[in-house]
């Protein structure tokens, strides 16, 4: 039913075969058919213009007289109660003209209302309860520094300008208020910026069982929560929310959890120094700004799964002291968790196409960073106390361990490094798993080689000790050759061509081989070019095999070393001194302890 100042039109109807607008007109008037049906639409629209005009919705049905602000303002200052329905409150409702009177004791009731002015409830006590449910506030409205000891209800109210509580308190606070429902779904919220804290302080659930829920609402405004506390019971849900402006949450406190799955923040996000005692969740969240994480406590856990980040995340300093997720997230600029603290802590399949910046982060428990791209990614001085997994993850150009702690495991098990691996000053006390994969990226002191080193052979690793070392040297004998050390860098390569730094056997037997042909090609200058006999005499020769072994040629043989006594004596020598050193390496390499 729908009645405006005395005229209702609930019962009207339109019925063509029995309705007409008659116009009175002359024989010769010839005008047309369609006039009636246009002179009824006129009328209509002139019916009903003035309830469009103050913006009245579908809750407001049965408006029927306007209520100067005066009046209502006279009924407070009395003490008496206000009780309304379906208003218009012409002129503004300002409680601060007030000003001798800061206590309030009436009872306020403005339901279904519109107001046309500014709404003021700056500064007063309301000791009885206040109710503007499914009233339109059309202009701004504030309730700064108010006490609302009674209950409070703004059920399926609408803001259409500003509306502030900043550093209110409600004793009772209906679940529902400062949004608008429509059938189930949250409609549009202009401006809004909600800067409440809300002091449940009765024991009674009754109005505080349910979450505060903005799902799928827009804010086409700055909004800001700062220093809101949102219940004992009841959540904040914002899920598929819209923020298309800049939205502050800094020093908030979540109570029972935060939801904001889906929802996208086209402006600047603040939750600086918040609190979220249960868990908090924003995945498939879209930032399209810089999101503010700076110092924020996440007691319960924290989900992040799926989002996306376009500009900077800032999560500096956050603690994270339950579960951190951040599985498949797109981090598309720089994101920071320069000394955060983290327990059990996710970034698998996660994307860094910036800079990722993680340190003096310290992680108590396990960290896993599978299956991750890293554009660069910095974890310098950041301390692992768990295990670490970087299993087929993917860091293409930047890494940087630099005086980073293990603690624990690390497994870089089918990683990619497509750029470089700085660790020096790192600590490595449990397992490194994936040597081969890092081993020729990494770039590092000689403390931390030697560490690593001895790391792996604690642990029983003796072919990844091994490697290490012969890749320690490598390093140093290319660093000694560009800084200009000769003997250090011929005795460097004169170790590798001898036995590979004692961890490479092959070294030795390519050498062997090489010495082998060497004096083959001697040797078959003396026996007509035959290159076969040749190496048959060089391999006794360098074996000190007897001459027995070449059959009907013996003779030849001793008569053919006789004449090359010289030649024959080096390549014996040689074979001697490449058999001690094959020894003493099959030694070292077979017998660990």
């Amino acid at each position: 039913m729908m009645q405006w100042r005395g005229v209702h039109l609930s019962e009207c109807s339109v019925i063509p075969a029995k309705f007409s607008l008659q116009l009175p007109r002359s024989e010769e008037d010839s005008t047309p058919s369609f006039v009636a049906p246009i002179v009824l639409l006129i009328v209509l629209v002139f019916i009903l213009l003035p309830h469009v005009v103050h913006g009245a919705e579908d809750s407001f049905e049965e408006i029927i007289r306007e209520v100067p602000a005066s009046e209502i303002l006279s009924k407070i200052q009395d003490g008496k109660s206000v009780e309304y329905d379906h208003i218009i409150v012409k002129g503004d409702l300002d409680l601060s003209h007030l000003s001798f009177q800061k206590n309030i004791t009436s009872y306020i009731r403005i339901n279904d209302s519109v107001f046309d002015g500014l709404v003021s409830f700056d500064y007063k006590n309301f000791s009885e309860p206040v109710d503007f449910s499914g009233s339109n506030f059309t202009k701004n409205a504030g309730f700064n520094n108010s006490h609302f000891a009674g209950y409070t209800h703004f059920i399926e109210s609408t803001f259409s300008g500003d509306v502030w509580f900043t550093e209110s308190t409600f004793h009772w606070a209906d679940a529902w208020s400062f949004i608008k429902a429509d059938d189930g779904h949250i409609i549009t919220v202009y401006d809004v910026g909600l800067e409440w804290r809300l002091n449940l302080a009765r024991s009674t659930r009754d109005r505080f069982d349910r979450s505060v829920e903005f799902n799928g609402a827009r804010f086409n405004g700055d909004a800001r929560f700062t220093g809101a506390r949102f219940g004992r019971w009841g959540g904040a849900v914002f899920n598929e929310a819209r923020f298309n402006e800049d939205v502050w949450f800094d020093r908030a406190e979540f109570g029972p959890g935060a939801e904001y799955n889906g929802a996208r923040f086209n402006g600047r996000a603040d939750f600086s120094k918040a609190t979220f005692y249960e868990t908090a969740d924003f995945s498939k969240a879209t930032f399209y700004e810089d999101i503010v994480f700076s110092e924020t406590m996440f007691y319960w856990g924290a989900k992040f799964n799926g989002a996306t980040f376009y500009k900077y995340a800032l999560f500096t300093r956050a603690t994270f002291n339950g579960y951190a997720g951040f599985l498949k997230a797109i981090f598309n600029e720089n994101a920071m968790f320069a000394g955060a603290t983290f327990r059990d802590s996710k970034f698998n399949g996660a994307r860094f196409n910036g800079e990722a910046w993680f340190g003096k982060a310290t992680f108590y428990e396990d960290a896993d960073f599978s299956e991750a791209f890293y554009e660069d990614i910095w974890f310098s001085g950041a301390t692992f106390n768990g295990d670490v997994w970087f299993i087929n993850a993917t860091f293409n150009r930047y890494a940087v361990f630099e005086d980073t702690t293990f603690n624990e495991n690390v497994v870089f098990q089918g990683a990619i490094f497509n750029g470089r691996a700085w660790s020096t000053g790192a600590a490595f006390n449990g397992y490194l798993i994936g040597w081969s994969e890092i081993k020729n990226s990494l770039i590092s002191d000689e403390v931390t080689y030697l560490r690593i080193i001895k790391n792996f052979r604690d642990h029983g690793q003796f072919d990844d000790a091994d490697d290490c070392y012969y890749q320690y040297r490598i390093r140093k004998m290319s660093l000694e050759f560009q800084d200009g050390n000769v003997t250090g860098f011929l005795s460097d390569m004169l170790s590798l061509v001898l036995f590979g730094y004692g961890v490479k056997l092959g070294y030795t037997f390519f050498l062997a081989l090489f010495i082998i042909f060497t004096f083959s090609l001697w040797f078959s200058s003396y026996v007509d070019g035959d290159l076969i006999k040749a190496l048959r005499i060089s391999v006794i020769t360098i074996l000190s095999l007897p001459s027995d072994w070449l059959g009907s040629e013996k003779g030849k043989y001793s008569v053919f070393i006789s004449e090359h006594i010289i030649a024959a004596t080096l390549e014996r020598l040689i074979g001697w001194s490449l058999l001690i050193i094959l020894v003493n390496t099959l030694s070292r390499l077979m017998i660990r302890y």
